[in-house]
């Protein structure tokens, strides 16, 4: 479980609960009301932070969920995940826009450029004895 803080007051205003597993990464939109939660159930989570209010479950993955990277406005979002795959969505509706595989291992982290038109997931992988980097454009 996450919380959300008043960083005036230092009081805790919400507490974000729900998922089963252990909770890896909290990604907030720049400049809209939601934030992504990622963990090992499988699962992400998207949050009406400010209400403190669950407004989807983000299912698709069949592995333990690593990072999030979320589009400035909030409007989309691509996780990473353990079972070789990245997965964008849209946020507002709650459903995979498209299934990012090709990965010769597991995705550790996701991050979008400052536009959202492209993500990097990074794959952890033997090639070479580095990493393997695609790069994906979103248009």
């Amino acid at each position: 479980m996450r919380r959300v803080w008043d960083l005036q007051t230092g009081q805790c205003v919400h507490v974000l609960a729900g998922h089963t597993g252990r909770l890896n990464r909290v990604r907030v939109a720049p400049s809209a009301p939601v934030a992504v939660t990622v963990a090992d159930d499988f699962s992400a989570r998207v949050w009406d932070w400010p209400a403190g209010r669950c407004l989807h479950v983000l299912a698709g993955h069949r592995g333990w969920v690593s990072d999030a990277a979320l589009a400035a406005g909030g409007g989309a979002g691509v996780t990473a995940s353990g079972d070789e795959l990245a997965i964008v969505w849209n946020l507002a509706r709650g459903t995979a826009v498209n299934v990012l595989a090709g990965h010769a291992g597991e995705v550790r982290s996701v991050v979008l450029t400052r536009r959202g038109r492209c993500v990097l997931p990074t794959a952890f992988c033997v090639v070479r004895g580095g990493k393997l980097f695609v790069f994906w454009s979103l248009e």
